[in-house]
């Protein structure tokens, strides 16, 4: 679960099988400010993946990265408007 703190905690959204968190610091630079924590409510294998290891990756696999993060993104930009349009 990714958690926002407003004051108080609130949930942003429940991570499922196989799906990522994190990636706004890879897609802004490591000096973005984090903004969510998250928590798990059962065991999980969590993989870190060092930003100098993806720098060193090859420009196409960079690039095919950058794509699936943003497609991860834009995924949840779209679920994200989608509760604010049903909450008026």
């Amino acid at each position: 679960m990714a958690y926002r703190e407003l004051g108080m905690w609130e949930v942003l959204d429940v991570l499922r099988r196989g799906e990522s968190f994190g990636e706004m610091a890879y897609i802004r630079g490591r000096q973005a400010r984090r903004g969510a924590t998250v928590q798990t409510a059962t065991d999980a294998l969590v993989v870190e993946l060092p930003g100098a290891r993806l720098d060193a990756l090859t420009t196409g696999c960079q690039l095919h990265l950058v794509r699936a993060l943003l497609g991860a993104m834009a995924d949840r930009l779209q679920m994200s408007n989608a509760r604010v349009a049903r909450s008026g």
